[in-house]
């Protein structure tokens, strides 16, 4: 759950299940947004939209914005980046839908990705020419249930950024700013908000 606050990002607020009717009271209306819109959020908030004036109401899901979570529309998103710094490495994954596509990548190390799956998760490392049996079960289970995963080079990740924007029901898109993110293996376990270069080192800053 977010509230909004003066410090140009949006904060969250982690809100349990058996508190979500008492938002309502504790902060005002149009102040109150999902981190991340989902059938499941639509869901949880009924009781707050319920109890909001029109005026502050949003839609919380429309079906139509199932494609805009997936991975595989990301790697589209990521094509259209075309930049000509041999600096910056923006080869866009690439969706498959049958394993045996994978023989046709020449990378040593891999990087799938389950299409529909949260920030961190749903991914495995592999190497496309010794494949092993949890490597092809893993696959094959994920084509199974999501019909594709994107295929990616596995990079050395040196500094994990996330842009956060607000896209309102007009279709006027604001950027809030940067939040650094930490991780453990693939999953991120904290979000730094604020002015983030005073945590990277030299390298990074003049990259």
């Amino acid at each position: 759950m977010l509230f909004r606050s003066n410090i140009g990002l949006t904060l969250p607020e982690i809100v349990s299940k058996d508190k979500i009717n008492t938002i309502a009271q504790k902060h005002r209306p149009g102040f109150i947004c999902p981190w991340g819109l989902s059938p499941t959020q639509y869901k949880l908030l009924s009781p707050v939209t319920k109890n909001q004036s029109a005026k502050f109401q949003r839609p919380l899901w429309q079906d139509k914005w199932k494609k805009l979570y997936s991975k595989t529309c990301q790697s589209e998103f990521v094509q259209r980046l075309n930049s000509k710094n041999q600096d910056l490495d923006l080869s866009a994954p690439v969706a498959i839908s049958h394993i045996d596509e994978l023989n046709k990548f020449m990378e040593a190390e891999l990087l799938i990705k389950a299409p529909f799956s949260t920030t961190g998760r749903s991914c495995r490392k592999v190497n496309p020419k010794k494949l092993s049996e949890t490597d092809i079960a893993w696959t094959e289970g994920v084509l199974k249930r999501q019909k594709t995963v994107t295929v990616e080079p596995y990079r050395n990740r040196l500094a994990d950024f996330s842009a956060q924007y607000e896209l309102n029901p007009n279709g006027e898109l604001k950027t809030l700013g940067l939040t650094l993110i930490e991780t453990d293996k693939f999953a991120n376990i904290a979000n730094i908000c604020g002015p983030i270069q005073q945590q990277l080192n030299l390298e990074l800053k003049k990259f």
